[in-house]
């Protein structure tokens, strides 16, 4: 074989090698990412957990990005899933999180019996509820006293309520009214303190504040707040300090 044939033979070789690693490598790639309306993107990061609920959870955030952007323009948002049961709400067995100005998280459990219907009813207003926290992140910052965080939490729960038509998520109305009044004058005590224990306020973590507490009390700030402010809605406050919720 002459010089040129084996240089061309060794250029093939090297070509099959390269094709087969590229092919290895999007084998074993577990993310798929998908374009969305406003500039937007969705990702699978679940090793094909989801796989049979990708079109079902592609049709609900497609349909809420375009409900949220009616009520409040929201762009440029990278939506990512996981198949994560530890991060997920129990009674609905999918869970929410907004890490920065760009990003929300949603956790699945795929082994949650009624997961196909929190896809279709929980999904759309969960997702809605963690777009309005980075709307905020965009503007005045989530915050990092117990006050702010608990009236962007409530507004958060408000704005899935104002896009969705819907009542409040269980954890908005966790207290009975005796202990919202307690609870929220305790709170009122700290309200400036940027070290108060988030875990314990809104998860229940520790048994001396009941579960979801502060998601009632920020609830109840914002419902209150546009009681008096009617004109106003939680698409419009996104950016309102929260000082101006306070008590």
């Amino acid at each position: 074989m002459s010089k040129s044939s084996l240089s061309l033979l060794a250029t093939y070789i090297l070509l099959f090698h390269l094709s087969a690693l590229s092919c290895s490598a999007d084998k074993a790639d577990p993310k798929t990412t998908i374009e969305l309306e406003y500039n937007s993107h969705l990702t699978f990061e679940d090793n094909g957990a989801l796989d049979s609920k990708r079109d079902a959870i592609e049709f609900v955030v497609r349909e809420t990005l375009s409900l949220v952007n009616a009520k409040m323009s929201v762009e440029n948002l990278k939506i990512r899933f996981k198949n994560d049961p530890s991060n997920t709400i129990p009674e609905i067995g999918i869970g929410g999180y907004n890490p920065n100005k760009q990003e929300v998280l949603i956790s699945t459990n795929i082994g949650f019996d009624n997961l196909d219907q929190s896809i279709a009813s929980e999904l759309g207003p969960l997702l809605a509820h963690e777009i309005h926290h980075l709307k905020r992140r965009r503007t005045v910052g989530y915050g990092n006293t117990l006050l702010e965080a608990c009236v962007s939490e409530g507004l958060a729960d408000c704005f899935a309520m104002e896009v969705f038509d819907i009542d409040p998520p269980m954890w908005a109305v966790a207290l009975s009214t005796n202990e919202l009044e307690n609870w929220t004058n305790t709170a009122q005590k700290i309200w400036n303190n940027d070290s108060y224990n988030h875990f314990n306020w809104f998860l229940g973590a520790s048994t001396e504040i009941p579960r979801w507490t502060g998601y009632s009390i920020g609830f109840k700030l914002v419902k209150d707040y546009i009681a008096n402010n009617p004109e106003q809605t939680p698409s419009t406050l996104h950016n309102e300090s929260a000082n101006s919720f306070a008590k």
